[in-house]
């Protein structure tokens, strides 16, 4: 049975697609959307809003994975959010500790 007219242009659109994206591009692009090449002007919440969430089971390694995505990071700013301000809230999601992002409303780390 032949396929429909519309299948075959998306086989031809992601052949293209797969032809015109070097791995060094796909690479790239995940760096920048990720905040780690160049690292973004953001806070931590906007860190973990974009990351959709950080892992947590360590707080110090929830603090470096949001750090190490922010031009200048302010000291204690992961804490601030977390006890202070509640911006970003520790939840388990998956069995593991995590930072998750909800809209309107605190983030979790």
């Amino acid at each position: 049975m032949p396929k429909p007219s519309w299948m075959r242009t998306v086989q031809r659109a992601r052949v293209w697609l797969w032809a015109s994206i070097t791995w060094p591009q796909v690479l790239a692009w995940r760096l920048r959307r990720q905040h780690l090449d160049p690292p973004g002007g953001v806070g931590a919440v906007e860190v973990v809003r974009r990351l959709a969430g950080v892992q947590a089971q360590v707080a110090s390694a929830a603090e470096l994975a949001i750090r190490i995505r922010q031009l200048a990071p302010a000291r204690d700013e992961v804490r601030r959010a977390l006890v202070e301000d509640r911006s970003l809230v520790n939840a388990s999601a998956a069995a593991t500790p995590r930072a998750c992002p909800l809209p309107r409303r605190p983030h979790l780390v």
